[in-house]
């Protein structure tokens, strides 16, 4: 790969991960990873809580004095579903330990990775580039070398017949 483009790449990936932030990517990255691995118990988790919801209402509508075999039905029901909404709850909060674990190891991997390729031996510019390439960078080198020179050349001799200028009038002064 161009050494350009992985330069572009791992600065666009620090940058995301600076402009982000490591929490919000880490749950961006949590939602994309429980959406493709953990549908099914995200859909289950749903149906659960809206089996409670709807349970707690009918619940709450029927009398406990009155109705009590349907109260107490209804009571044992939403026993249930809250024990398996706890269970599907501990799933979901141990990968999602498992899966912040795994971040903070791809982080410190990546880290790593770039730390060590900045110091791992490359190419020197020779090796890197053509004789020709070299010999014309040169070439620039020196001719910007010559024209800065000229230049101070010229600013001195500006600066000589300015001297010579004010010397004349300050003599012309003096004769007056």
């Amino acid at each position: 790969m161009h050494p350009a483009l992985v330069i572009l790449l791992s600065v666009l990936l620090v940058q995301s991960i600076t402009l982000l932030g490591k929490s919000r990517l880490q749950d961006i990255l949590w939602f994309l990873y429980t959406s493709v691995f953990h549908r099914s118990t995200l859909s289950s988790q749903r149906s659960l809580r809206r089996d409670i919801l709807s349970t707690k209402r009918e619940l709450a509508a029927t009398s406990s004095q009155d109705q009590f075999a349907k109260w107490a039905k209804l009571r044992r029901k939403v026993d249930k579903s809250l024990a398996d909404l706890e269970r599907t709850n501990a799933s979901l909060s141990t990968a999602r330990s498992t899966f912040n674990m795994l971040f903070k190891g791809v982080m410190t991997l990546i880290a790593v990775v770039g730390a060590v390729g900045n110091l791992w031996p490359g190419k020197s510019e020779e090796e890197v580039l053509s004789k020709a390439k070299v010999e014309k960078v040169e070439q620039e080198l020196e001719e910007k070398k010559a024209a800065a020179a000229a230049q101070a050349g010229s600013r001195t001799a500006e600066a000589g017949q300015a001297r010579r200028r004010t010397n004349a009038a300050a003599a012309e002064k003096q004769d007056l």
